[in-house]
């Protein structure tokens, strides 16, 4: 693979996040997505002959933001409940990609995607297909029949293979069984977080935000597989019971955590 060109912004006033002063003549030099050097325009090391210069004079240059909660598949505001009916499955690929180019516009360089976007949408950006910040993604939401992550109608129509790029926006989990191969599967498939959905939702349609949705059992168990291997768990809970649930459950994850120092 050829090597990436550099990109070398200079003279500008650096803030680096840490809490110090701002330094001004500052230079950032970059290989791709990947910062090489950064410091004083005096002690800026020799760049290649091809780099893509920056006059940076009299602009800030600071970190990149991270937005925690994102669904770049779900371009909801921008869509009714009757659209949802006339678009065909996995359109969300598309319709996050302008998404994620206006993420990155806003100077946010990190997302967690908590339902919706796969380990596609990743490599398309890993290599340059699109332009996205990096993903911390969660693929699908585990959440119990009927809960918030189960968008089916009483007629059977399911909003979620519309909005979502890999066919659905939950994995229905009912029980510890199911809750240990969903968990298990959403990182099979590439999930750096796993998302449950520990009390009810507005969206879905037979459920309420003060509804319970998966049970504390259910819950430890994806906890603590997911702590087996590193991955971290979020939680969709609005009220009080569905918050107290989900950290009791997570108890389970700190567990896990010290089992593996």
């Amino acid at each position: 693979m050829p090597q990436q060109r550099q990109t070398v912004i200079e003279h500008a006033t650096l803030i680096d996040g840490t809490g110090a002063a701002p330094a001004q003549m500052h230079t950032v030099v970059l290989r791709g997505r990947k910062i090489q050097w950064v410091g004083p325009d005096a002690e800026t090391p020799i760049l290649d002959t091809d780099a893509v210069r920056i006059d940076g004079r009299g602009q800030f240059l600071l970190p990149g933001f991270i937005d925690s909660h994102v669904h770049l598949a779900m371009p909801t505001g921008q869509l009714s409940g009757t659209d949802l009916l006339h678009l065909p499955p996995r359109f969300g690929y598309y319709a996050s990609i302008p998404l994620q180019r206006a993420t990155l516009d806003a100077g946010v360089t990190t997302v967690r995607d908590l339902g919706g976007i796969d380990m596609a949408t990743e490599v398309a950006i890993e290599r340059g297909l699109i332009e996205g910040p990096e993903i911390i993604f969660a693929y699908r939401a585990l959440g119990p029949t009927g809960g918030h992550g189960d968008f089916r109608t009483c007629c059977g129509f399911n909003q979620g293979e519309a909005l979502s790029p890999n066919g659905d926006i939950g994995f229905l989990t009912d029980g510890v069984d199911e809750a240990l191969r969903n968990t298990r599967e959403v990182m099979r498939l590439g999930g750096k977080v796993i998302k449950v959905m520990a009390g009810g939702g507005v969206w879905s349609p037979r459920d309420t935000p003060w509804h319970d949705g998966l049970n504390i059992a259910e819950m430890r168990t994806i906890v603590e597989e997911a702590g087996s291997h590193g991955i971290p768990v979020a939680a969709h809970a609005q009220s009080a019971r569905s918050i107290s649930n989900a950290l009791v459950a997570g108890g389970a994850q700190h567990r896990a955590r010290l089992r593996n120092r």
